[in-house]
């Protein structure tokens, strides 16, 4: 092996080309690099946030959460004035936990299941189902996390 050879070890880090506040603890955010790269999707970051002591800082302030920049190349969000940092492989993970109203419905589709036996497999009403299909918001976490185990406990075809 030479000094100019390259060694490849897995897929390219996340990287963030852009990040803006939506809401409070919501990221608009587009990918540079990675799994996700050249995705523009809502982030909702409050199940970090929320969870550890390190964004109290945060928690007390909200209106501060729009004052962030990229640093490292994209690969951490710092909230200025504050000190407090946050891994795009955090945020990625997050947004892999989230569904939008696009992927809902394809997830619907792909288990072919209607909007009476998508109610009872994720105890939700069939209301909830029909909203989430359809809603311009992002589908809550928690439904996004069950519809990930359904799939993951389905007995492969």
């Amino acid at each position: 092996m030479s000094a100019s050879d390259l060694v490849e070890v897995g897929p390219p880090m996340p990287r963030l080309r852009e990040a803006r506040a939506v809401d409070t603890f919501r990221l608009r955010v587009v990918w540079s690099e990675g799994p996700r790269a050249g995705r523009d999707e809502e982030v909702d970051l409050g199940p970090v946030i929320q969870s550890y002591r390190y964004f109290r800082p945060l928690r007390r302030t909200p209106q501060d959460f729009g004052r962030l920049r990229l640093e490292d190349e994209g690969a951490t969000l710092v909230w200025e004035d504050s000190g407090l940092e946050m891994a795009a492989s955090t945020v990625e993970r997050l947004a892999e936990e989230g569904m939008d109203a696009a992927a809902f419905a394809a997830f619907l589709e792909r288990n072919r299941l209607t909007y009476d036996a998508a109610a009872a497999v994720l105890g939700i009403s069939r209301r909830q189902v029909a909203y989430y299909a359809a809603a311009e918001k992002s589908v809550p976490r928690l439904v996004a996390l069950a519809c990930r185990g359904y799939e993951a406990r389905k007995p492969a075809a």
